[in-house]
């Protein structure tokens, strides 16, 4: 039996919208996923001025240190160098203190770990100290017999990049002598060094051995 005019008008119709849909799926789709890489884009960048603010904050913890001690900064290298205040206690110890020694949006077993316990009792001994314990690097021992406090030119910290980048981007930000805050971004220098950062998972090295003479000068 052949269709009637009219049905064959509400199948072409039925079909027409079929498409209609389809289309609209797929550029909902794809505004998705715009939407998604400008957001994602803006939480690194949040996450980035968040990370620098805690580079600045200790900053202020090593020049009170500096001033409270005789104008020596912490002892130890490394990331004893960079806990040591808090292992003084020249710092309070609160979850906000806390969370400073972390880089932010990075996750870390050791510090979810460290979260459950109470703060008075978080890194109390020296001894136990490990570099998975804040996810920043201090300065190497060679880089402490010179002036370091004040110098411009000289880092005190940076992001450690021991477990994964810690931006996806792979910019690194390092707190310097001075009190600034420098991001390094690679460069066709760096990569022709031989790091891939289309690899997935790939850590631009920070400490001895590292392509880039400032992160050189640090150690985990």
């Amino acid at each position: 039996m052949g269709l009637t005019p009219a049905s064959r008008v509400v199948s072409r119709s039925a079909g027409f919208t079929l498409i209609e849909l389809l289309v609209v799926i797929g550029i909902l789709a794809l505004l998705s996923g715009v939407l998604y890489a400008s957001l994602s884009q803006g939480n690194q960048a949040a996450e980035r001025f968040a990370d620098q603010a805690n580079l600045r904050w200790h900053y202020q913890v090593f020049t009170d240190y500096h001033t409270s001690h005789g104008h020596k900064l912490p002892p130890g290298t490394g990331h004893r160098f960079v806990l040591e205040p808090w292992v003084s206690r020249s710092v309070q110890r609160t979850p906000e203190n806390f969370e400073r020694y972390w880089t932010p949006g990075l996750p870390s077993p050791r510090r979810e770990a460290l979260e459950l316990l109470d703060m008075e009792k978080v890194w109390d001994d020296r001894s136990a100290l490990d570099s998975d314990d804040t996810q920043y690097a201090g300065p190497s021992a060679e880089l402490k017999q010179q002036r370091l406090f004040g110098n411009e030119t000289l880092p005190l910290m940076a992001n450690d990049n021991e477990h994964g980048p810690a931006f996806l981007d792979h910019t690194i930000n390092v707190l310097m002598g001075g009190g600034q805050v420098r991001t390094l971004v690679l460069d066709p220098n760096l990569i022709r060094e031989g790091f891939d950062p289309s690899v997935a998972g790939a850590t631009f090295p920070v400490g001895a051995g590292s392509p880039h003479e400032v992160l050189s000068r640090l150690e985990k």
